[in-house]
């Protein structure tokens, strides 16, 4: 069994299980959610892709690896970056402070207002910008 957080789980894992079934077909699986602030049975889980803002605990048995950072990333269309972006709501999943340092290193004046729809997690953004409802936004954690 794999447990992944949704992230990991959505945008990284299932995309690669076709090919992974392929080059190992006798391999049964099993995905499930691994939530962040929720502990992971080991006992049950053979793998688990988890969030963790300081190195896991070892655990007799288990070996933990850094897998992804799980850095903080503004995100903008190239058709935005050009100036437009001001004008526009954006999207958080945290704060404003990914879009205060994406203006400064981008050298571009930031808008009066950098409010927005703020998303729980990155998943429910990621959603809202492919349903079309927003262009632009930024992954905070």
């Amino acid at each position: 069994m794999i447990a992944a957080i949704p992230s990991v789980a959505l945008c990284w894992l299932i995309p690669r299980l076709t090919n992974f079934r392929a080059a190992h077909p006798g391999i049964e699986l099993r995905i499930v959610y691994a939530f962040h602030g929720q502990e992971v049975d080991f006992t049950e889980v053979d793998l688990a892709f988890v969030y963790s803002p300081v190195p896991l605990v070892r655990r007799p048995g288990a070996l933990a690896e850094l897998f992804l950072p799980g850095a903080a990333v503004p995100v903008v269309s190239p058709a935005l970056a050009d100036g437009r972006l001001q004008e526009m709501p954006l999207l958080h999943d945290t704060d404003e402070a990914g879009w205060r340092e994406w203006f400064a290193r981008a050298g571009q004046d930031q808008p009066a207002d950098l409010s927005g729809p703020v998303y729980q997690d990155f998943n429910l953004l990621r959603a809202a910008v492919l349903a079309g409802k927003a262009q632009h936004f930024v992954r905070g954690r």
